[in-house]
């Protein structure tokens, strides 16, 4: 048979060349079978989310030694928990009519990207780093900030107490903990995680600061 999009001759399922998926008449398995792609992209997506909030020591060792099949890809990761955040940033600010939803959608990718570029740095160092690569520390750096900004982002929404935010903060910290391995004193890892949670935290304050004084324009 001949494939239908770029007319290679082939007896298979897919194309060898372009990836054509076989159809010889449409049917409502083909129909559905790109919402069961997503349900599937989903499950990878929570899953992913769920072992690094559980297991995050053994999340990221798994991952850079090659067990990546079950999990999201870290690019799609950080466009998946971006893409639900903003959403929720959006619905929440429509009815506050203090801030503007597009402005904090630029205040929040400053402030992603500048703890990506960061931490990526410090991770390349002293984290669980397979072979010192720096493209490992961005990894972990890609996962670490789209879990920890969008629990503390949702916490930071959370108007009605500080409880979400008290409870987020130590967690983050332990995070940290569990993605270093440099120094290997405890106390001096312990004490190491807390100073970039607060570095973390900073971070997050000094965005908006720089979102304030290059975009805001007193008239």
């Amino acid at each position: 048979m001949n494939c239908k999009n770029c007319y290679t001759e082939y007896q298979a399922n897919f194309c060898p060349n372009c990836g054509q998926k076989t159809i010889e008449k449409h049917s409502f398995k083909n129909v559905f079978s790109g919402v069961l792609e997503i349900i599937e992209l989903e499950r990878g997506f929570f899953r992913t989310f769920w072992d690094i909030v559980r297991r995050p020591k053994e999340f990221f060792e798994g991952y850079l030694n090659g067990k990546t099949k079950p999990f999201t890809n870290p690019i799609l990761f950080m466009f998946s928990t971006q893409s639900i955040l903003l959403f929720i940033i959006f619905i929440i600010l429509s009815y506050n009519d203090y801030k503007d939803p597009n402005n904090e959608r630029v205040i929040y990718y400053i402030k992603f990207f500048i703890e990506v570029i960061i931490f990526s740095l410090i991770f390349y160092k002293l984290s669980i780093n397979k072979g010192q690569q720096y493209i490992n520390g961005l990894i972990i750096s890609i996962y670490f900030i789209s879990t920890a900004m969008t629990l503390f982002e949702l916490a930071m929404l959370s108007q009605m107490s500080f409880y979400p935010l008290i409870l987020i903060i130590p967690y983050i910290t332990y995070l940290i903990f569990k993605i270093l391995i440099i120094p290997k004193n405890l106390l001096f890892r312990i004490i190491m995680s807390v100073l970039l949670t607060i570095v973390f935290i900073s971070l997050y304050l000094i965005s908006n600061g720089i979102y304030e004084l290059i975009f805001t324009v007193k008239i």
